[in-house]
Parts: C-alpha cells; structure tokens; sequence
C-alpha cells in the first residue's frame, strides 16, 4: 500500500479591482522527514517509528502580485475567500499523531485534527497574523508516526526528497514507499475569476523507506552442548547496533512454549563478529530439548537466532522425588539407583545463583538425602540432581 500524506490548498483572491487583476502564486518548497534512516534492508517485526514531517510553503512575487488575504478590510469574509490546509495520511500506513509542534508560520492557521489521518488548517484573517505576502515563505512541522513496514526494500535508509518539486515524486509512492505529498490545488472559480492553473511547483515530496532497524546484522546459535555444569549455548553476533540484551529460551520436545530461562547483556554496538555464552542449568529430562536466543535493543525491537537442540535419550531418569513442599526447614530427597553413581545436589535460585553445592555418591537401590535449608531465605528455588547418568531438577517453595 503507498504511503502517501497529501497537502491541499484550497484558495481564492482577496479583492477585485477594475484597473488590476490581483495575482497570487503559492508553492510548495523544501520537505523533510526526521528520523531519516530508522530503517534497514531487513524485515523484522516493525516497531512504530515517531518523527516528525517538516514543509515550506510561501508566495511568489512579482507585477501585480497581491497578498493571499481575507477579512473585512479585503472585503470578502466567506470560506471561499480563505486558504485551507489539508494534509493527510493513508491509513493503516503513517498516522498524525497531534497538532504541529513547530514551524514559522504555524501561526498564521487555525488547526483541527480529525482521527488520526485529517489534519486541517484554516488561514486566519488578516488582522490575526494569517496574511501571505508575496515573496515571503514559513515552515510547518506535524508530527508523524509509521505504523507500518514500505513494501519495498531500501539499500540506503535514508530519506528520498524529490529532485525537484512536481509530479515526478509521485512514484515512488505508488511502489510502497513511506512518504509526505504536499499538494497546492488553486481554487477552479477564484472570486476574481482569474483563471487557476496548476504549475510544476505546486506540489512536492520526500519518502523514507520503513522499516524497523535490527538490533544487529546477524546471529547465529552454534553450539548446545551437555557439560557437567549445565547445558552449554554458544552464539555469535555481527554488527550489533543499539543492542541491549539477549534472551535464552528453551522448549522440550513434548510442548510448543517457549520459556525464557536466562539473559544475558549485550555489548551495545560493535563491528564484526562477538562471541556470546550462557550455561543452563535449571533444565529437567527430556529426550530432547530445543533452544534460541532472542537479541532485543534499547527501542524493544528484536530478533531470533535459529534453533538448536540436544538429544537427552542417553541419560537416565530416575524419578527423584522430594518433600515436603513448601519447606521450612529440612528437605527430603529420595530415589531409587539401578547402580553405584556418582552425583552432585545443588540448590540454585531463579536468577541462577547456586545457594548449595554438595557431592555425593548413590548406591545401587534405594537413596534418601536431606537437604538443611532453614539459613535460605523465602522464595522459589531449584534443586539440582545431576551426575554421568542422571539429572533431574526440581522446583520446591522456601517459607519462613
């Protein structure tokens, strides 16, 4: 869908008179939008980018050139008689977000904003500062939000200003382009009757390309690998720009949930390539468990590595229980053991601090440990069973 804010001058003369006929000739100059290049080549989930659409309009002059004017002393006080500023956007593309914000003749219209894509502004009379002279221009600034991606793709990510003004600029929109149109549309029956026409000056442009920019050019999760202390992840960056942290997300074979189990901070900008690494160590057995890391930036947009898993089937599950839950004081852990093995018991916090460490040694059959956990205060813990042919966590309540 093109993008398009278009600008209409509805205008008319100010006075007749027999001896001279009263020229205007209004234009359309310079536009701008800022930010200029909130974008990239990609095509990531969009976040909305807010800025701002800066316009010149003003008047030419020469031989009997008038003012654009209304008001008693012009002697014509009807709407006819008024310049009127439309400036619109396409819907569901670039919204108007409020009443300009700034510009040099702001001043000199009455403005009114109808939903989030009319914004109208009608010229004062001359006695309230709304007189145009001829040889004199102003700027408008409007504030502007992109709530949807262009269509197309953009090498550069900056903003497009037509060559000069013109209709020559109208293409660009047409191919999905985000973009400002500012049109001057001449009355057809001017009250002096001098004949209307439209010149190449009379509307101008600029388009921006929107789409999001990524918190980086390029991730890549390369290694999950089984360790004692946990499940190893490694992950390479390139290019980070404002990147703020990733996301360590897990799943097991048996659900489609992805659970946030970790972050890790990011280096912000860098050039080339980063090596990142995290351990997870709060994993229950499953036969196979899927992993992927989320890069998110400082304006909350993001982007997923691809997704990894690692083959658990070669380690034994042995069904440890635990008790009592929630606990005060002592809890009790207990498993059957098809062997002599040795193992290690962990109490580790949401955040992933280890609280308690201890190894020990199952025997063949039945094995109870009791874990002391009154000096741990209250919240949510995990205890950690892991050794060569066994691993199990469990989650236990700690009260006061």
């Amino acid at each position: 869908m093109k993008n398009i804010l278009s600008l209409i001058f509805i205008c008319s003369v100010t006075f007749v008179s027999f001896s001279q006929t009263t020229i205007y000739d209004p234009y359309v100059g310079i536009i701008t939008v800022s930010p200029s290049s909130p974008y990239s080549n990609a095509n990531p989930p969009f976040i909305p980018v807010s800025g701002t659409a800066t316009f010149t309009i003003g008047a030419k002059t020469g031989t009997d050139f008038e003012n654009i004017s209304w008001g008693s002393d012009e002697g014509c006080t009807d709407q006819a008689c008024k310049l009127v500023v439309v400036i619109s956007t396409t819907v569901n593309k670039t919204n108007i977000t409020g009443l300009p914000v700034g510009g040099t003749w702001v001043s000199k219209f009455t403005w009114g904003l109808s939903g989030s894509n009319i914004l109208t502004g009608t010229q004062k009379s001359d006695v309230n500062g709304g007189d145009i002279a001829p040889g004199t221009s102003g700027t408008i600034i409007i504030p502007i939000q992109h709530i949807a991606s262009s269509s197309e793709f953009d090498p550069i990510g900056v903003t497009h200003p037509c060559d000069q003004p013109g209709n020559n600029c109208t293409l660009g929109f047409t191919q999905g382009f985000n973009g400002v149109v500012v049109n001057i549309q001449p009355p057809s029956q001017p009250s002096n009757n001098y004949p209307a026409s439209l010149q190449a000056d009379d509307n101008n442009g600029a388009y921006v390309f929107a789409r999001t920019k990524l918190p980086l050019q390029y991730a890549d999760l390369t290694l999950v690998n089984k360790q004692e202390s946990g499940i190893q992840l490694l992950w390479k960056t390139i290019n980070e720009s404002n990147n703020k942290e990733f996301e360590i997300e897990r799943k097991y074979d048996n659900s489609d949930n992805w659970l946030v189990i970790g972050k890790s901070m990011a280096s912000g900008n860098t050039t080339g390539e980063t090596i990142y690494k995290f351990f997870d160590n709060t994993y229950a057995y499953r036969p196979r468990i899927y992993y992927r890391v989320k890069a998110v930036d400082n304006d909350g947009k993001f982007v997923y590595t691809n997704t990894k898993s690692i083959n658990l089937s070669n380690v034994l599950d042995l069904k440890i229980s635990g008790f009592p839950n929630p606990v005060q004081h002592i809890y009790h852990l207990s498993f059957n053991a098809p062997s002599d093995a040795p193992l290690q018991i962990e109490i580790i916090d949401l955040s992933g601090k280890v609280f308690f460490k201890q190894k020990a040694l199952a025997v063949k059959g039945y094995n109870q440990y009791d874990l002391e956990m009154k000096g741990i205060a209250a919240g949510t813990y995990f205890v950690k069973v892991s050794g060569k042919e066994i691993h199990q966590v469990l989650t236990v309540v700690k009260t006061e």
